[in-house]
């Protein structure tokens, strides 16, 4: 390890998650970020971000520190480490005191070095989410020109869908979050229009089951092209940046539509959907919901966002502040309430 003195220390190894204040032990991380800033004197610096799969922290590096040199030349961003730090939990968030670092090599797995322990990925295999959402198309949207486009789109697609973050910061920012997001929103609409058409049976002919589970299946198809495929840090595109996923959904809908025949109509009121599921402008929509289908579309995305992004806020934070709410606020701009005793999650599909 870079650092490293005659005198050898052994340390333990202790997911950078699960380090508390005064934490001095080994290990393994990405590094998620590099940058070479000044300060107000002149003095040079860079800031390094590490991170593992639930926590991200900053190390600072002056330009007289041992570290600096082989960090400015040598170190790269998307590699995995092992380091020896001290770790401190401040006010202005996690710090890291370097005392040895190397990249990781093969031997490291039977110390419990695992990649998708140091970087947030999909719990479930793309593949396996790929094939839940088809199989919720195939049953609800019947045979016919939306059913084949929506898989004319997923096959044209499939390897930017399995690869693309569903948001840059707030939830499912990784590579896979897009399906994840997808999935639960599709379901969630398609109980809301089950929902509305029992309570209302009278109406239920008012709303399009089929323009629904296809609306949310493709509300958020812009984001193959909105967003990088960045493992570490997903961003925008420069057509993300200056047009938007919305209109780049609903143009993807609009190339497809007629390559599958989709009479005009019902493709009007999908890219209607597309267009308006964020509600507001500030959001990223262009157009209001004006329609029962992107209404319910609309709710059902909300929903999903927001809980996920509080589940985030909750999960990342560990140990919560000393009052019992997370240190991250959630998606309203507020801490939440962290839960007292966290359950084990299910066992969920194995990742190959």
């Amino acid at each position: 390890m870079a650092g490293e003195n005659t005198t050898k220390k052994m340390a333990n190894i202790i997911p950078l998650s699960q380090m508390v204040n005064g934490t001095d032990a080994d290990c393994f991380v990405i590094m998620a970020g590099k940058e070479e800033l000044v300060t107000k004197e002149g003095k040079r610096y860079l800031r390094v971000i590490f991170r593992d799969l639930k926590r991200e922290a900053q190390c600072l590096l002056w330009n007289d520190s041992i570290f600096y040199k082989e960090a400015r030349e040598k170190w790269m961003v998307g590699h995995f480490y092992k380091i020896r730090v001290l770790f401190r939990d401040t006010g202005y968030g996690p710090k890291l005191e370097l005392r040895r670092i190397r990249e990781t090599t093969p031997a490291d797995g039977f110390d419990g070095f695992d990649p998708d322990l140091c970087r947030p990925s999909s719990r479930i295999r793309p593949d396996i989410i790929i094939e839940d959402i088809l199989s919720l198309a195939r049953t609800h949207l019947g045979p016919g020109s939306l059913l084949e486009l929506v898989q004319r789109i997923f096959k044209e697609n499939r390897l930017a869908l399995q690869n693309t973050a569903a948001s840059r910061i707030h939830h499912h920012a990784y590579q896979g979050g897009l399906l994840e997001h997808t999935l639960s929103v599709a379901r969630i609409a398609l109980g809301l229009v089950e929902h509305y058409q029992s309570y209302y049976p009278n109406q239920k002919r008012l709303v399009s089951k089929p323009l629904v589970v296809a609306g949310a299946i493709l509300h958020d198809v812009g984001k193959i092209r909105e967003m990088t495929s960045s493992p570490i840090m997903p961003g925008h595109t420069q057509e993300g940046e200056l047009v938007g996923h919305a209109i780049l959904g609903r143009d993807i809908v609009r190339e497809a539509g007629p390559q599958v025949n989709l009479d005009r109509k019902t493709q009007l009121l999908l890219e209607h959907i597309i267009l308006s599921h964020s509600r507001f402008p500030d959001w990223g929509a262009p157009k209001l919901p004006m329609s029962l289908e992107a209404l319910i579309v609309h709710q059902a995305d909300y929903a999903e966002a927001t809980y996920a992004s509080a589940l985030r806020a909750v999960e990342q934070e560990e140990p919560p502040r000393d009052d019992g709410f997370t240190r991250r606020n959630g998606p309203f701009g507020t801490p939440f309430l962290a839960p007292r005793e966290t359950q084990p999650a299910p066992p969920g599909p194995k990742r190959h």
